[in-house]
This record gives structure tokens, C-alpha cells and sequence, in this order.
């Protein structure tokens, strides 16, 4: 997976572009070890039922998360000197070649990113195809009424399947923030070690006169 084509890329060689990455890389490994976490939790019986609360907050999460990665992809697109990066809107030349920012990515990356990509549509397709989730689930305290909403088709439930219905839509909610997230994980990974290869980087000079006495030693 390593590429060797290290060009100078302009925006994306600055350090604010590399601290945003790196924000970016660290906030999205969180949600991706929380979500993982919540996921397994899920297959657990009566441990899945827990507040979709923090659900929607990583599945919220992966939103900017994924806008990063699609501003990663048109920074790659640029050659270094065309009129994007020197702040004029014209159209610019893609690359065929990059479709996506993981071509530096080392190899057991790219490996868990596939792998954890077909448990979440694994999850996805096992929800949407057993009778768990029947509609949003909801629990009446007035009434003490467990009930499913299926595009306003009233269906009662009781308490086992209530719980195994909110454990379905955790899952479901999780899968898509976990696999999109994890999209944002691998291309700011890629981003962070093509910066530590690139020579055309702008590093911190305190940081690149440490690394060049550690080098020397």
C-alpha cells in the first residue's frame, strides 16, 4: 500500500493542515473504539438496551468527520502551484489514480479497515432482515406500554422484545457511525504517514531540529 509518489501538495503540507489531521485522526480513533465497544455490547442480552443518546452522538460525530476526509481527497487532487491552492476557485486536475487518501496506508490497516467495514454491513443487513426491529422502538411511562412505531402502524411489544429491539437499533445506528468513521481514521492515518515520509512538509522548527539532532546521534 505504500506510495512512493511524495510530491509537494501545497495546503496540505502546512503545519495547521497537519494539526487538523491530527485532531481529526484522534477523535475519530475515540468514536471508533467507543463505538466498537457499545457494538459488542449490543450482542449482549439485556446489556444493548442502553440510551441511544450516545448512539447519536458518535453517529452525529462521523458528519464532520467524513467532511475532513472529503477535503483530504480534493487536496490530494491538486498538483502543487494550481490555481485551487493558490486561492483561485478554478477547476482543477484530479488525479485517476486517488479515489481515496489511503494509498500510503501500511498494509494491516488497510486490512482492519476491510474487515471492520463487513461486520458493520454484516450488521446492517442481519438487522434490516430479522423481525427485532419492527419499528422505533418506545416506552410509555404513563401506560407502562412497550411499543414499536412502523411508519404509524402501532405495534405492542414486551419487555424482552422491546430490549431486543433497542438493541437492534443501537447496533444499526453504531454500524454506519463506526463504518464511516473508520473511513476517517484511514485517510488521516495515510495523511499523518505521508507527512512523515514527505521532505516537503512544513514542520515545527523546534520539532525538525530535535528530530535532525536525534539523527545525527
Amino acid at each position: 500500500m505504500a506510495s512512493t509518489d511524495l510530491e509537494q501538495l501545497g495546503l496540505l503540507d502546512g503545519q495547521a493542515t497537519g494539526v487538523i489531521n491530527g485532531v481529526a485522526f484522534s477523535i475519530g480513533l475515540l468514536s471508533v473504539v467507543v463505538g466498537c465497544s457499545l457494538m459488542i455490547l449490543t450482542f449482549i442480552p439485556n446489556r444493548g438496551d442502553f440510551s441511544i443518546g450516545l448512539v447519536f452522538v458518535l453517529f452525529f460525530m462521523a458528519f464532520p468527520l467524513s467532511i475532513w476526509t472529503m477535503i483530504l481527497k480534493i487536496l490530494r487532487s491538486q498538483r502543487f502551484g494550481d490555481p485551487f491552492i493558490d486561492g483561485v476557485f478554478r477547476p482543477f486536475r484530479p488525479r485517476k489514480h486517488r479515489n481515496l487518501p489511503i494509498e500510503n496506508l501500511p498494509i494491516w490497516a488497510f486490512v482492519a479497515l476491510v474487515i471492520l467495514w463487513i461486520v458493520c454491513l454484516l450488521n446492517c443487513y442481519f438487522v434490516m432482515n430479522r423481525h427485532d426491529l419492527a419499528g422505533q422502538p418506545s416506552y410509555n411511562s404513563i401506560s407502562h406500554q412497550y411499543t414499536a412505531d412502523n411508519h404509524g402502524t402501532i405495534i405492542f411489544l414486551s419487555q424482552a422484545q422491546y430490549r431486543r429491539a433497542v438493541s437492534a437499533q443501537n447496533r444499526l445506528f453504531l454500524s454506519g457511525a463506526v463504518g464511516f468513521t473508520a473511513l476517517t481514521v484511514a485517510a488521516t492515518l495515510d495523511e499523518i504517514v505521508r507527512r512523515h515520509r514527505s521532505s516537503y512538509v512544513r514542520r515545527n522548527p523546534m520539532l525538525a531540529k530535535r528530530n535532525k539532532l536525534n539523527t545525527s546521534t
